[in-house]
């Protein structure tokens, strides 16, 4: 019976040391949760920090490509008015030309019909 005994009394004490274990063992889960917890936290703060640095780059290359359109259509568009003042320029020229072109055109045709003795399409008696 002292063996019996002994074996239960031993068996009661490895039950209180298992369950103080495992109190032990929660504690230390616990513990390594809060800092797991922790450094996720800090690892995800650390993205949204780097996000937040990635928006705002990005909102001002935006902002660089919109400055950079607005002056490629300016000067396009200046371009394009020197391009047309230049044309109506040419051409405006070009009318005169052909106006001096068909003036000594007729004059040539009148002094030629002068001479053949044509006036106003009749022929002179």
């Amino acid at each position: 019976m002292k063996a019996a005994a002994k074996h239960r009394k031993h068996a009661k004490v490895c039950l209180i040391n298992l369950a103080a274990l495992k109190k032990t063992w929660a504690k230390e889960d616990a513990a390594s949760d809060r800092l797991r917890e922790q450094r996720r936290q800090k690892h995800i703060e650390t993205i949204l920090a780097a996000a937040e640095l990635d928006r705002q780059w990005i909102e001002q290359y935006r902002a660089w490509e919109q400055e950079i359109d607005r002056r490629r259509n300016f000067y396009l568009s200046e371009h394009q008015k020197e391009a047309t003042a230049i044309h109506a320029a040419q051409l405006k020229k070009l009318a005169t030309i052909l106006d001096d072109i068909r003036k000594t055109d007729a004059r040539l045709e009148r002094q030629e019909l002068l001479k053949r003795g044509v006036v106003r399409g009749r022929k002179s008696a």
